[in-house]
Formats: structure tokens, C-alpha cells, sequence
């Protein structure tokens, strides 16, 4: 499975403050330890402050990139800070994350998308929000990868996502987010799927309690891609075995090294 970084994100205080301060110690060990940790990708989000996103994302994707040869996920409902973004980042920017049916952000986002031929994140949602059946969902995953394959994106390349709601406010949100991802695998097999994990348990006590069983869950699904943090060690134990008990792990060796290296706690 492909692994996301999800922690350099200006939602979370901690970078937020770094943000603000052009803190970039505090940055580049936040990219440093997620990378050695797991992290095939880094998403880089600055979007809380509006105003100044261009400008915070532009100093975010200069530290990290100082530091780390890394492929980056980078996380923008901003066309304009989308466009700064991947311009600096030139070929490290391996995702755009994200875009949605919604009719004027698609038709934005869409020549970027085919001009740097990057991997996409897709949500299912449009100008009607989320929908709540999981059937509408796959519907509009349907025709995203319908629009996308009309510019010229391969279907391995859109990762679509099923969208994760937290439990705490819909208590069956856990269920269609895998009734959505069951109905994208048997009828767009080709294209990938990925979903923000940790949205599953916001709002209740023991995230990662929730966190790790949903992740198990997911994977059985056919998940390809999550976003997570990767410095949750027992998280990426859980995923480490639930892959080898899936199959994915041909004669285990991917457990068997995990664990000789101290990785399974």
C-alpha cells in the first residue's frame, strides 16, 4: 500500500505555529521522521491561512526539498496555490490532492492535472456535498474518471476517495466508506483508491484505537493508498500484518524484515 504523510499540515498546531514563525527545524523534522518512518509520499498542506497560502506553501515545499529527496502530495482546494506549488516542486510534485465533481473546481484543476501528468486525488463528492448512499458516491467516482480519461489521465493515476467521515457524527460513515471502495474495485478496477484514515475516528477518545482496526478494514477492501501518519508505530505494525495476511506479502518477507528490524510493536 502506498503510504501518504499526512503530518505537515497547517490544520495541526504544531505546523501551523512553525508556519507562522518560519520555524524550518521544526519542518524538516516533521518530513525527516515521517520519511524514515515509512512515508513513500509527504502531502504538504498550508491552506488555513488563505491570504498567505501561496507564500506558506512555497516556503513549506523549499524547506522540505532542502532536506529530503522525496515525491510530494500536494494538498490545495486553491487552483493558483496548486499552480505556485507545482511549479516549484518540478518533478517531486507526484500528486495533486485534491479534486472533486464539482464543476468549477474540476474545470480549474484539470489543465494542471494534464499538463504536469501527475497522479490525481479524487473525492466523491459535487455540488450536492457528500452524498450519503454509497451507491451516489461510486456514481461520481464514475464519471470523474470519465472526465479525467477525456483530458488524457491514465486510470492508474486517479486515486479515488470514497470520503471518510468521522464516526462520531454518522455512526454508519465507517460502513459506506467500504461499501463506496467495494463498488469502485469491482467496477473500476483500473483506477486506484485512497482515503484520509484518521478523519474516521475525529471527535472520540482512543483515535488510534479506531484508526488501526479501520485501516485492517479498508486493506480488506482493496484499499491502495491511505493518508496517515507514519510515526505511529502500532499503525504501521497493523499494516505491515494485515498486508501479509491478505497475500501481498510473497513468503512474508516484508513481515519477516519488520520484525527483524524492531518495526512490529
Amino acid at each position: 500500500m502506498l503510504v501518504v504523510g499526512e503530518l505537515i499540515n497547517g490544520s495541526r498546531k504544531a505546523i501551523s505555529q512553525a508556519i507562522t514563525q518560519r520555524d524550518a527545524q521544526t519542518i524538516r523534522k516533521v518530513a525527516r521522521e515521517q520519511y524514515q518512518a515509512g512515508a513513500q509520499l509527504l502531502d504538504v498542506n498550508a491552506g488555513t491561512s488563505p491570504d498567505q497560502e501561496i507564500d506558506d506553501l512555497l516556503w513549506l515545499l523549499d524547506v522540505i526539498l532542502g532536506e529530503l529527496d522525496v515525491p510530494l502530495c500536494i494538498d490545495s482546494p486553491n487552483v493558483y496555490a496548486m499552480e505556485a506549488g507545482l511549479d516549484r516542486a518540478g518533478d517531486r510534485a507526484v500528486m495533486v490532492n485534491s479534486i472533486t465533481a464539482q464543476k468549477s473546481r474540476l474545470e480549474s484543476f484539470l489543465p494542471l492535472i494534464e499538463a504536469h501528468q501527475s497522479q490525481v486525488v479524487a473525492l466523491c463528492m459535487d455540488e450536492g456535498g457528500v452524498p450519503q448512499q454509497a451507491q451516489e458516491r461510486y456514481e461520481i467516482a464514475a464519471r470523474l474518471v470519465k472526465k479525467l480519461a477525456s483530458r488524457g489521465i491514465a486510470p492508474e493515476k486517479i486515486f479515488l476517495d470514497p470520503i471518510v467521515c468521522p464516526v462520531s457524527v454518522d455512526y454508519h460513515a465507517a460502513q459506506v466508506a467500504r461499501e463506496t471502495l467495494r463498488l469502485i474495485k469491482k467496477h473500476l478496477p483500473q483506477a486506484k483508491t485512497i482515503c484520509g484514515l484518521s478523519n474516521i475516528s475525529f471527535g472520540l477518545p482512543s483515535r488510534r484505537l479506531l484508526n488501526h482496526n479501520f485501516l485492517s478494514l479498508m486493506l480488506a477492501e482493496g484499499l491502495d493508498a491511505a493518508i496517515i501518519d507514519p510515526t505511529d508505530d502500532a499503525l504501521m505494525a497493523n499494516l505491515t500484518a494485515t498486508q501479509t495476511l491478505m497475500g501481498r506479502d510473497e513468503h512474508c518477507l516484508g513481515y519477516i524484515t519488520a520484525h527483524r528490524e524492531g518495526k512490529l510493536t
